[in-house]
């Protein structure tokens, strides 16, 4: 396996000008035309995959792909779960902020003032003894009145 292979020298360096294309392409055929005896011993030795064994290859495969899609899928209704929590506890933040600055007008109100202005004002009076009416009711519900309030 000798190559045929032609070299020029031109001072103190030497250059490569031309190799036989002839004699590369007969090596290459020889290696070709020879695979190596360990070859043919892997070709024969190897087993052989039956119908049964590829079936179960190829459901394996589908359960892996399946599973891997209801892994996404559920991890997608996590993240959209998750984003709708954050939302719910920003309004929970703003809701809870409003109703802290209504407490805080509802505490400042003077209830002296607004008893004085409907008396003197408006003509209201204080309820009196009298006029409260209590009933027993046995049950905890919605009650509708269908006739006056017998009096006492």
């Amino acid at each position: 396996m000798s190559r045929k292979v032609r070299y020029i020298t031109e001072g103190n360096t030497v250059k490569k000008i031309y190799e036989f294309p002839e004699q590369q392409r007969i090596e290459k055929e020889k290696i070709r035309s020879n695979p190596h005896r360990r070859t043919y011993r892997n070709n024969e030795t190897a087993p052989r995959m039956s119908l049964k064994m590829t079936l179960i290859l190829a459901a394996s495969v589908l359960i892996s792909v399946t599973s891997c899609i209801n892994y996404l899928n559920t991890q997608s209704e996590i993240t959209e779960i998750k984003s709708n929590i954050s939302s719910l506890e920003k309004s929970i933040e703003t809701l809870a902020t409003r109703n802290d600055s209504i407490e805080y007008e509802l505490d400042s109100i003077d209830v002296e003032y607004i008893m004085k202005v409907a008396t003197e004002e408006l003509g209201m009076v204080m309820v009196q003894e009298n006029q409260i009416v209590t009933y027993d009711s046995t049950r905890n519900e919605y009650m509708e009145q269908y006739s006056d309030v017998p009096e006492k």
